[in-house]
C-alpha cells in the first residue's frame, strides 16, 4: 500500500501577532531571543506594546533576559509541583541557573498545586541593597497525548488585561501535531510476511524547516536549542505512537517500525515534510584518512573502523545488518590464555554514542599483543544506525540524535530475535563464551528535554542532565556476584586514575546535584557514579556498560571520553588475565 507524501507550509506566529485581538500585554513563543526582542521592536513601532517571552526555559530565559541576577548575592526560587505530573520537573526547566550563577546561593522551595492551577515561579532576589520578588509565569497544559498519556505540556499563552489568559497555538506545536497525527495515520502494514510484527517501512523521512537559532550557553556544551528538542519530540512521539497502537507497553524496545528519520534544520520559512522510503538507504559518511588512534577527536567514519579493525589479526566475524551492511568483529584466541581469561568488548550498541568505537579499537589492537588473554571485538555493532548518526550530524553535528539509537529496523540491538545485526552478539559468544562482556555506551553531553511531552523523556529521567562517567556492573546470579565485585572494582579504579576524566565528572556532578538537589546515585570516592545490579544480559553472565557523556561531542573532550573507555577496558582485561 503506498503512504501518501504530506508536504505543508506555515505561517509563523511572530509574524502575525499585530493580528491578535487587542489587549493583549503578553506573548509566549517557542523563539530565541534575537527573533523575539527583533519582533518587540518591530511591534512597539507600530503600537503594540507586546512582552514578548520565551514558552520553553521560562524562567532561565527571564533571569538572563532580564538580568534579574545581575547584583544577586543570594535568591530564593520557588518551583511548582503540579499533582500528577513529575515532582522535579519545573526544577529542572532552570537548568543550568546555578553554574551561570555559581557566586549566587540558589535556594529552591517547592510549592505544591492542584492539576487545574496555572503554575508559576516566584523568585525572592537578595541584593546589597535589600530584596526584591519577582513572579515568572510559565505557560503550560494539560493535554492527551497520542500515545494515550495525559500530559503538563509546553505551549504557547497570551495573557490580557485584568489578569485573564488563554493558550496561543504557535507554529511549533502546529508542526509537531501534523507530525503526530500522520503517525497516528500511517498504515502498519509489514514490509516482509515474514515479519509480520514489522517493520513497515524502510525509512520514514521527516524534515521541518524553520529559522531556528541555537543559544549556546557558557556551561560546559549547554546550548538551547529548539530544533534538537524537536528532534528528540518527533522520535520518540513516534516510538510511543507506535507502541500505543500496537498494544506494546510503552518503552518496549522490541518495537521494530523501520528507521525514523527527523531532520530539522534552518530555513528562512517553516515548512514540514513527511515521506516514507521502502527502499532507501542512508549512505555512508567517509572521512578523508585516518587519524591517530589514540589521539582522535572526532568520531571514526565506517570505513576507518575497518582500517583500524583490520590491523588486529585473528578470525574475522561477521554477520549482514538490515540495510546489508557488514558488522565486523575479530576473534582473538591465544593459547597459553588460562581458560578464564575470557573476555568480550563491543562498542555502538546505540549508534549515536561514538567515544566506545575508539576506545574498543584502541583496546582491541593493544590486547593482541598479549598471550595472557583471549577475546572478542565487535567496535560498531549497529552498522545501520552508525551510518545514520553521521549523515544526522552533517546537519547538526552537535546534537545528540537518538534517531540514530537503534537499529534500522526500528528495534533496540538486543530486541532483534538475533536477525541481522541482532546475530552478532551470539556469534561471537559461540566462538568465545566469555563469562565477562565490557559493552561501551555513552549518553547526552548536554540537557535532554521533550517539551511538548512533558519536558523530561518519559522513561529516562535519570538521563536528563550529564553527570560524568559512570559504570553500570549486572550480573545474571549469585555465583557471579564476587567477580562481578571485582569487575568493578578494577575499571573504577582505572577511571579514577584517569586525572582529566575525573576533572569532568566532578564538575558535572556538581552542575547535576544543583538541578535536582542531591547526587540520589551510588558514587565512588564522590566522583564516579555507579551501580551492581542481579540483572540478566543474555548471553554474558557479567556485563560491565560503561556510560561516557559523548552524544555528541568533539576535541578534547572526545578525545578524553575514549581514552577513559580504553583504560576501562584495558583495566578489565588485566584483572582476567592475571586470574584474580
Amino acid at each position: 500500500m503506498l503512504i501518501e507524501t504530506l508536504e505543508k507550509q506555515y505561517s509563523r506566529t511572530l509574524d502575525n501577532l499585530d493580528s491578535l485581538p487587542l489587549g493583549i500585554t503578553d506573548v509566549w513563543l517557542f523563539e530565541p531571543v534575537q527573533a523575539r526582542r527583533a519582533a518587540q521592536l518591530a511591534l512597539a513601532k507600530k503600537g503594540h506594546a507586546f512582552r514578548i517571552h520565551s514558552a520553553y526555559k521560562t524562567l532561565l530565559h527571564a533571569v538572563l533576559e532580564r538580568h534579574l541576577f545581575d547584583d544577586a548575592t543570594a535568591a530564593t526560587i520557588q518551583f511548582p509541583v503540579v499533582a500528577g505530573d513529575e515532582p522535579l520537573r519545573f526544577r529542572l526547566e532552570c537548568y543550568p541557573l546555578q553554574a551561570l550563577f555559581s557566586n549566587i546561593d540558589i535556594q529552591y522551595v517547592p510549592v505544591e498545586l492542584q492539576r487545574d492551577e496555572l503554575p508559576f515561579y516566584k523568585l525572592t532576589i537578595h541584593t546589597a541593597i535589600g530584596k526584591t520578588e519577582v513572579v515568572i509565569e510559565t505557560p503550560v497544559k494539560w493535554k492527551d497525548h497520542p500515545s494515550g498519556r495525559s500530559l503538563l505540556v509546553a505551549t504557547g499563552w497570551m495573557k490580557y488585561g485584568e489578569g485573564q489568559s488563554s493558550a496561543l497555538m504557535t507554529d511549533y506545536e502546529h508542526v509537531y501535531d501534523d507530525v503526530c497525527t500522520y503517525l497516528q495515520e500511517t498504515p502498519l502494514i509489514p514490509l516482509n510476511s515474514s515479519e509480520p510484527e514489522g517493520p513497515f517501512f524502510n525509512q520514514l523521512n521527516v524534515r521541518v524547516t524553520a529559522p531556528f537559532q541555537d543559544q549556546v550557553l557558557p556551561v560546559g556544551n549547554e546550548a538551547i536549542s529548539l530544533a534538537e528538542a524537536l528532534h528528540e519530540e518527533i522520535y520518540f512521539t513516534a516510538m510511543e505512537i507506535f507502541q500505543h497502537r500496537l498494544g506494546l507497553p510503552p518503552l518496549s524496545r522490541e518495537l521494530q517500525p523501520g528507521q525514523i528519520v527527523p531532520r530539522i534544520c534552518k530555513g528562512e520559512s517553516i515548512t514540514l515534510s513527511i515521506s516514507v522510503d521502502q527502499d532507501d538507504l542512508t549512505l555512508d559518511h567517509d572521512q578523508a584518512g585516518c587519524p591517530v588512534l589514540s589521539q582522535a577527536t572526532h568520531w571514526l567514519s565506517l570505513s576507518q573502523v575497518r582500517t583500524f579493525l583490520m590491523q588486529v589479526e585473528g578470525q574475522s566475524i561477521q554477520v549482514s545488518s538490515r540495510q546489508g551492511r557488514i558488522v565486523e568483529g575479530v576473534l582473538v584466541e591465544k593459547s597459553d590464555a588460562k581458560a578464564s581469561a575470557m573476555l568480550a568488548i563491543s562498542g555502538a550498541q546505540h549508534a549515536n554514542e561514538s567515544s566506545g568505537v575508539v576506545g574498543a579499537l584502541r583496546a582491541a589492537q593493544e590486547l593482541q599483543k598479549r598471550e595472557d588473554i583471549s577475546f572478542t571485538v565487535c567496535p560498531v555493532e549497529n552498522v545501520d544506525g552508525y551510518a545514520l548518526y553521521h549523515s544526522l550530524c552533517q546537519d547538526n553535528a552537535n546534537y545528540m540524535h537518538h534517531a540514530a539509537r537503534y537499529t534500522s529496523g526500528g528495534n533496540d540491538l538486543t530486541h532483534g530475535g538475533e536477525k541481522f545485526e541482532s546475530a552478532i552478539r551470539q556469534h561471537a559468544y559461540k566462538l568465545l563464551p566469555a563469562r565477562v562482556h565490557v559493552n561501551l555506551h555513552g549518553y547526552p553531553a548536554h540537557e535532554w528535554t521533550r517539551p511538548l511531552s512533558g519536558y523530561i523523556p518519559a522513561g529516562f529521567s535519570r538521563w536528563t542532565i550529564p553527570k560524568g562517567f559512570f559504570l553500570i556492573c549486572d550480573y545474571e546470579d549469585e555465583s557471579h556476584l564476587a567477580l562481578a565485585k571485582r569487575v568493578l572494582d578494577v575499571a573504577l579504579c582505572a577511571l579514577y586514575e584517569f586525572p582529566e576524566m575525573m576533572s569532568i565528572n566532578r564538575r558535572m556532578l556538581r552542575t547535576y546535584a544543583s538541578a535536582v538537589g542531591s547526587l540520589d546515585l551510588e558514587i565512588y570516592r564522590d566522583c564516579i557514579p555507579y551501580t551492581l545490579t542481579q540483572c540478566s544480559r543474555s548471553p554474558y553472565a557479567i556485563s560491565l556498560i560503561t556510560e561516557a557523556p559523548d552524544e555528541s561531542i568533539y576535541g578534547e573532550d572526545f578525545r578524553i571520553a575514549h581514552e577513559a573507555q580504553y583504560r576501562v577496558v584495558m583495566a578489565v582485561a588485566g584483572l582476567l588475565g592475571d586470574g584474580s
